[in-house]
């Protein structure tokens, strides 16, 4: 089983309870289940209280197991969800339905089109809610919603996620979730998005 170590924005109070500072470094060993429960909690209160826009930028990306929904816990979320895992095009598709516009940066990796074929039907009648852009010597990885950031060098995939050694910066000062936007904002707007 692997460990997690959890340093930086966590401080001890005086009952040796646990405070949170706004800022959460995450390293993460194979084996261990940490950033996909993070993900997960994430991503259904992404699904509760949906943000106006999701970046996800990641020079791989596939279409990874998000939600463990095989007890029926988050039915609520989308009632058409089955009692399996949920996968990530899957979840994304459910928070364009809610209103929300998902934006994929990614390279063009011919490993990363089937995810981007699965977000397509899932947003089938929302096409203004999903942009896609492509370049091919994207190395950056990272996601951005209206309630937080997280940074680092896991790429959105099984490995990234739950095999290789990672460290991911969690984030969720306004200051910086702005400062992200802006970036990614001035970075890709000026681009062609694929689809």
């Amino acid at each position: 089983m692997g460990n997690v170590y959890i340093e930086g924005g966590l401080t001890l109070g005086n009952a040796g309870r646990v405070g949170f500072a706004g800022v959460r470094d995450i390293y993460s060993r194979g084996g261990s289940e940490s950033l996909a429960s993070l993900l997960q909690s994430l991503f259904v209160a992404e699904c509760i209280q949906p943000s106006s826009s999701v970046w996800v930028v990641s020079a791989w990306i596939s279409d990874i197991e998000l939600i463990d929904n095989r007890a029926r816990q988050f039915s609520m979320i989308d009632l058409t969800w089955p009692a399996s895992y949920i996968r990530f095009s899957q979840v994304l598709g459910a928070m364009m339905k809610m209103g929300t516009i998902v934006n994929i940066v990614t390279n063009t990796d011919e490993n990363n089109i089937a995810i981007l074929e699965n977000l397509r039907r899932q947003g089938s009648g929302s096409e203004t809610q999903l942009k896609v852009f492509k370049s091919p010597t994207l190395h950056e990885k990272g996601i951005l919603t209206d309630h937080f950031v997280i940074d680092g060098s896991m790429n959105f995939t099984f490995s990234g996620i739950r095999v290789n050694e990672e460290h991911v910066t969690f984030r969720i000062q306004p200051e910086v979730i702005a400062e992200r936007r802006i970036h990614l904002e001035n970075r890709w707007s000026s681009a062609h998005a694929v689809f």
